[in-house]
């Protein structure tokens, strides 16, 4: 049975903060229509390196204040390379 991440128009995604790099845990499968890689391919890597030049100093913030312990919510409509 598909998980309703993957259902979603978008895609889901999730973080390890333990070393404070960045480095994507999970990612649902549906995360190829939007950025043309796999699943496979993204987890184990750092979230900074798929996204636009642009967006890194305004994410960076977002993550760290997650890492902080406030709680955000972030969604992307495009941008995400």
């Amino acid at each position: 049975a598909p998980l309703a991440a993957d259902s979603l128009a978008g895609f889901v995604f999730a973080v390890d903060g333990s070393e404070g790099n960045g480095v994507v845990d999970f990612v649902s499968d549906s995360v190829r229509d939007h950025v043309g890689k796999t699943a496979q391919q993204i987890r184990g890597q750092s979230i900074f390196n798929f996204l636009h030049q642009e967006d890194i100093q305004g994410i960076d913030l977002a993550y760290k204040n997650c890492l902080n312990g406030s709680i955000i919510k972030l969604i992307f409509s495009k941008n995400i390379y």
